[in-house]
């Protein structure tokens, strides 16, 4: 067993920092810039290019797009186009304050999602030297005799390039893309260089490329990001050659070959970093940079660094296409223009071992893909100012696969032409303020503590006079731990538990001024042991496999440090590995790779397919604790993928091509590590017995080994039990005894304790899966449970996740009486030891509910008679409501008051109480008045019986309508329980209200997200129509299928916001009769019919009104008989936030969605759920028979379109055989037109 080691500690520790407020300069502080933000609405964009006379020099700020082309290509062949983008007013009050050193800018857009613009080229994005305005354009005209922008477009109005987009050349895809323009916010923000914004190219291509504008919703509209620093002793430096006389940049490649001659960059104009190819070995070709002089030594001599960031510049020669990626590490040795490849170890990771590097401080990625690199080297320039050499950085290549970038000489040639560009040499920016007047002095910072032992803190302070030093409190991952008054100001840290600490000290003056010192981290690590170990990592070249097994014990102490497998796979703390991110579809591809998820503590598998290199990336479903032992295996048959946590299947997916078994990347514990030996990624904890194995070992054989250490096996190729007890070395017990070394350190610690208990069997083997019951049946559920070297003591069983039953005697089964739903089943046996098991497949077995009784409920229109209060017609009061149409007496809805705004719920002169039934609105249009389309019409209780508030949202255009009593018209409709209907009130807390009716045993609602409610234990294929609910609600509830097993009500306020918010909700099973239930998709596809509907037939058309609704032909089911019933559908469109009524049109029914916010009129197309019901709904007859036409149409000689088709349905007992008459007409022939039925 081990855990990581030094360095690794320090690294995480430095991941998990938190910010320093000191007193000479303000914390960060990031600003967005984006029109219609915060009342912002200073941005402004123009297209300008000759090729497009028709649209050069239009402002596109209001406009929904923008082209950007690069001329000559498929957008437009007769020339280009460019953008002009500036953010006005981003400096002063209210916004950047003057002065301000800026730490990060981004310039972010979002490409639009048509097909005829999404150029894979890479596009520049450069500072404007020339400003423009309304008027400004390329394009000389009689109007513009003299244009502000050549015909070669912003070339020549430029001066630097700042950033670069690398659009996604993805149809459909609204890609977001960002530009780093720090530079240039910088030089605004300090008054160098006016704010006349920045020009975006396709200077590298000829494909047209389309964005957002500001004319666009305000999610998707171009905006500045930028964080800075305020305070009159922060200061910025930009090193770069040339710039403000800047000479100190020192430069070079180091050639393949061991004698071969440096390429000195100042000289050169440009050069390719490069590594070897697959079976050399030939060193690679990496760059080294220093940046010194007394420019660097001002800004960063006894000074606090904030940021530091390394830039690079892509040439464009073929020269430059690789893809990365590259890594940068600051040099702990010296070199000099004299320097050759045989000063410095051949590869990286040797480098790093010996000492003449550091790790990476970070990676270049797609660098063929974009034009500027940039580099976070803050912890190197940290490093510098607190006194280690400037050696400068060193840039490797981690591919085979050349990068060209630009040198300190900074110029190309091409076709003998050659062309400086001083602006795109190397450079260094650096922002830095006074030291802290508070430091800790020790412990030193990466120190490693022994748990148990304390650890002295100590720090010295100093304020500034007149002002003295009142405390020191010292504060522990920012947790206060302790105060001294007097100097030196210590305190003393238990260091009782293992992990990783942030140390920090914060000074009090008499003055009452704070100031918090610099994070100082440490690690407390175990007591020295045998049998495991503190440690970085191992590698080998040997275990090359197709087929697989990698497995090992583990317990999660800290929280580690990922690294990635690449495009499409993890990024994870890794376990046991063999290989990560490289150059994808090579022998540099990942073999294996077992991991931790960062974000949520899930298991995590990948490897890289043999052909094609895709990635197979699997992740369990358990987080791993902190603080215990536990057990992870993967496996790859050939097949199947699987992933198994304390012998618990996690996952199977399927895959049929194998892993990459060639990879000549190396096998590691606790990192991972490329072909270079370049290590990435560390895990915080102990490790023990790790095994590799060269097949798939199947659940009941990891399960038989898992608590026992095997030291050789058939197919075990390496295992590692960590006995060695001392050294720095750790050799496999398993032959051929594959050795492994650490590139740190290692720390011997006790290992895991085990038991050699076999884990038991278990499996169901009744019912069988996919069974369907009636709610209520009784089920015997049974399973085979054995243990293999003792005995069982139980079986417990799981239902949807909740202990069920525990059976403590053979046969171990469940008597289970079925509920309603998706019924998951998982069951947990336990021997005699204590060892448990999961079944690896559980059982789906599904109950159905009873269809309720149609005949009993109640339906009505009602009107109120107002017209809309926004066309300044106020609210009739008192309000003449009106029951306009309902069923028969008993059933009929009555006497519905004179309050405006609301009306009383009566059937048959009785109030209704709320314990009884489901009362159900929608919003309709009767006799023209469109008052009701913006309305809410909610149910709510008071004194237990039902009531219905009526509300209208004012408007059109409103962001947060506010709303008012209007008596307007909807649909009424009272399902009762005692009819078997089912369905109830929901409270904004998930919680349901007494007065309110109860659901099935099994069926449960719980609040998952802000307006957010599943619902459990009913079954899918029915439907489900949901109202808010509430005397003041302003809100909108939508329905949506999540999943397999729920269903979710989503609750929105009018303003289009997620809000918790009562609701009313009713189920309709699959085989509900006589009344007409289903779906209407975005596009007007019909979905998820009941029975009824399928065979009556439900035709549907969009049109600029609204969806057009059919029953049958429309001529015995209507709005003259009918009243429907609508809730929008959050997973099919737009209607997750809209208002929906209906109207009559004819024999159909127009359903009208209207947007929130807004309300503007106008129909948008959205799905939903619908329920019709008769008005006055009649029993079906004990044999009645109903015949529809599923396919009404057919083409003689067409296979597959050649049959009519016929649904017939039948009611009462289904035993007899029950005829059916029929007759044939027309002027077909029988046998030779058509196939008489029979």
């Amino acid at each position: 067993m081990r855990s990581f080691s030094r360095y690794l500690y320090c690294a995480l520790a430095a991941a998990t920092a938190t910010g320093s407020v000191h007193a000479v300069s303000d914390p960060p502080v990031t600003i967005v810039f984006q029109n219609g933000l915060d009342d912002y609405q200073g941005a402004v964009e123009r297209r300008i290019g000759p090729g497009y006379p028709d649209r050069d020099g239009i402002e596109v700020t209001g406009q929904a797009e923008f082209y950007v082309d690069g001329g000559a290509g498929a957008l437009n062949d007769s020339g280009f186009g460019h953008a002009l983008l500036r953010f006005d007013d981003i400096v002063g009050a209210n916004a950047i304050p003057a002065g301000s050193k800026i730490l990060s800018a981004k310039l972010t857009v979002i490409q639009k999602t048509h097909g005829n613009a999404h150029s894979p080229d890479t596009i520049t994005v450069f500072r404007l030297t020339r400003p423009f305005d309304s008027f400004s354009s390329a394009t000389e005209t009689p109007e513009n005799p003299a244009p502000d922008f050549g015909e070669d477009g912003i070339v020549g109005d430029v001066d630097w390039a700042v950033g670069s987009f690398r659009p996604s050349n993805t149809t459909g895809t609204a890609a977001v893309v960002t530009a780093d323009v720090t530079r240039a916010v910088q030089s605004w923000v300090d008054g160098s260089s006016p704010n006349n914004g920045v020009g975006v190219a396709s200077e590298l291509g000829f494909n047209g490329w389309s964005f957002n504008t500001s004319g666009g919703a305000q999610n998707v509209r171009p905006k500045l990001e930028v964080t800075y620093v305020a305070g009159s002793d922060v200061q910025y430096k930009h090193l770069q050659p040339g710039h403000e006389g800047y000479t100190g940049l020192t430069d070079l490649t180091l050639r393949t070959g061991v004698e071969g001659p440096s390429v000195i960059g100042r000289d050169a104009g440009n050069y390719g970093f490069d590594a070897p190819g697959t079976g050399t070995t030939d060193p690679d070709v990496p760059g080294l940079m220093r940046f010194e002089g007394p420019e660097f030594d001002a800004i960063i001599s006894d000074r606090k660094i904030e940021r530091a960031t390394f830039r690079l510049y892509t040439t464009s020669t073929s020269s430059s296409q690789s893809g990365g990626p590259f890594t940068v590490h600051r040099l702990l040795v010296p070199f000099s223009e004299t320097s050759k490849r045989a000063d410095f170890e051949p590869d990286t990771g040797a480098m790093i071992t010996a000492g003449q590097i550091t790790p990476a401080l970070g990676s270049f990625s797609d660098t063929s893909q974009f034009r500027i690199m940039d580099m976070d080297v803050t912890a190197a320039a940290k490093a510098w100012a607190a006194g280690e050499p400037n050696h400068g950085l060193y840039i490797a290549s981690q591919t085979s696969d050349a990068w060209g970038v630009f040198s300190s000489g900074a110029y190309q040639t091409i076709g003998g032409v050659t062309t400086y560009y001083p602006e795109r040499a190397p450079s260094l920016s650096i922002v830095s303020s006074p030291k802290l007047p508070v430091e800790i002095t020790t412990p030193l910072a990466e120190s490693r503590h022994i748990v148990g032992s304390p650890v002295t803190v100590q720090a010295t302070a100093t304020a500034t006079a007149p002002a003295t030093v009142t405390q020191v409190e010292f504060l522990v991952d920012g947790v206060s731990a302790g105060v001294d008054s007097d100097a030196p100001y210590t305190f003393t840290y238990p260091g009782d538990s293992l992990g990783n600490f942030v140390l920090t000290a914060k000074m009090t003056d008499s003055a009452g001024g704070e100031v918090l010192s610099e994070a100082v981290r440490i690690s407390v690590v175990p007591t020295a042991g045998s049998g495991g170990l503190y440690f970085d990592g191992i590698s080998d070249h040997e275990l090359k496999l197709s087929t697989f097994t990698v497995e090992t014990w583990f317990r999660r102490e800290a929280r580690g440090i990922t690294t990635t497998t690449g495009t499409g796979g993890v990024t994870a703390i890794p376990l046991v590995t063999k290989g990560r991110n490289q150059t994808d579809n090579s022998t540099f591809d990942t073999n294996w790779f077992l991991g931790i998820r960062d974000s949520d503590g899930l298991l995590m598998g990948d490897f890289e397919a043999a052909t094609g290199g895709a990635n197979v990336p699997i992740t369990g479903v358990t987080a791993v604790p902190y603080g215990q032992w536990n057990h992870a295996a993967m496996t790859y048959d050939g097949t199947n993928f699987r992933l198994y946590l304390n012998g618990k299947l996690e996952r199977t997916i399927r895959n049929l091509v194998g892993p990459r078994a060639d990879s000549v990347q190396h096998a590691a514990i606790a990192t991972a590590m490329n072909s270079n030996g370049l290590s990435e990624g560390a895990f915080g904890g102990y490790m023990d017995e790790v095994r590799i194995w060269n097949v798939a070992r199947t659940s009941e054989q990891i399960r038989e080994k898992i608590n026992a250490e095997v030291t050789s096996e058939t197919g075990l190729v390496a295992r590692w039990g960590m006995t060695e007890g001392a050294g720095t070395t750790i050799t496999s017990s398993a032959p051929p005894a594959l050795q492994g070394a650490f590139s740190g350190e290692p720390l011997w610690v006790s290992g895991a304790i085990f038991s050699n208990n076999a884990l038991p069997t278990v499996f169901f083997t009744a019912p069988a899966e996919g069974s369907v019951f009636v709610h209520g049946e009784q089920v015997s559920i049974e399973v085979s449970a054995t243990d293999p070297d003792g005995s069982v003591a139980k079986v417990e069983y799981y239902d949807n996740g909740v202990l069920a039953h525990t059976a403590t005697s053979a046969p171990f089964y469940f008597p289970y009486s079925m509920l309603s739903g998706n019924r998951r089943f998982t069951a947990v046996i336990t021997d005699n030891l204590g060892g448990t098991t999961t079944t690896d497949v559980g059982l789906l077995i599904s109950g159905t509910l009873p269809a309720p009784t149609v005949q009993g409920l109640s339906a009505a229109l009602i009107d109120g008679g107002d017209e809309e209060l926004f066309e300044g017609v106020p609210a009739a009061s008192p309000a003449p409501w009106n029951v306009v149409a309902t069923g028969n007496a008993p059933l009929a809805f009555t006497s519905p008051g004179t309050v405006s705004g609301e009306i009383d719920v009566r059937i048959n002169g009785t109030a209704v109480p709320s314990s009884s039934g489901v009362l159900l609105t929608t919003n309709v249009v009767l006799d023209g008045n469109t008052s009701a389309l913006d309305n809410h019409a909610a149910p709510y209780v008071e004194n237990d019986n039902y009531r219905v508030a009526n509300w209208d949202n004012n408007g059109p255009g409103e962001l947060q309508p506010i709303t008012s009593p209007e008596s307007s018209s909807f649909a009424l409709g009272f399902f009762p329980y005692n009819r078997g209907w089912i369905g109830t009130t929901v409270n904004g807390d998930g919680t349901i209200p007494a007065n309110a009716g109860a659901l099935p045993n099994g069926v449960t609602v719980a609040k998952t997200a802000v307006g957010a409610y599943r619902i459990a234990g009913l079954p899918t294929d029915g439907n489900m129509i949901a109202v808010a609910a509430g005397r003041n609600s302003d809100d909108v509830a939508t329905v949506r299928r999540s999943g397999t097993d729920f269903w979710e009500v989503l609750v929105r306020d009018n303003n289009q916001s997620a809000e918790d918010a009562p609701f009313t909700f009713l189920f309709i099973p699959e085989g509900t009769g006589s009344v007409l239930s289903g779906q209407i998709q975005n596009e007007a596809q019909v979905a998820g019919l009941n029975r009824e509907a399928a065979m009556v037939g439900v035709h549907t058309r969009q049109s600029v009104q609204g969806y057009e609704l059919t029953f049958g032909d429309g001529s015995l089911i209507n709005p003259s008989n009918t009243a429907l019933f609508i809730t929008g559908d959050g997973g099919a469109g737009n209607g997750a936030d809209n208002i929906y009524a209906y109207f009559a049109n004819g024999n159909s029914f127009t359903v009208f969605s209207h947007d929130l916010p807004g309300l503007n009129g106008v129909f948008q197309a959205g799905g939903f759920r619908f329920l019709a019901v008769p008005l006055n709904p009649r029993a079906p007859g004990s044999e009645e028979v109903a015949v529809s036409v599923t396919k009404a149409f057919a083409t003689e000689g067409v296979s597959g379109d050649d049959t009519l088709v016929f649904t017939v349905g039948r009611s009462g007992s289904t035993t007899a055989d029950l005829n059916v008459n029929y007759t044939l007409g027309g002027t077909a022939t029988a046998g030779s037109d058509y196939t008489v039925p029979s």
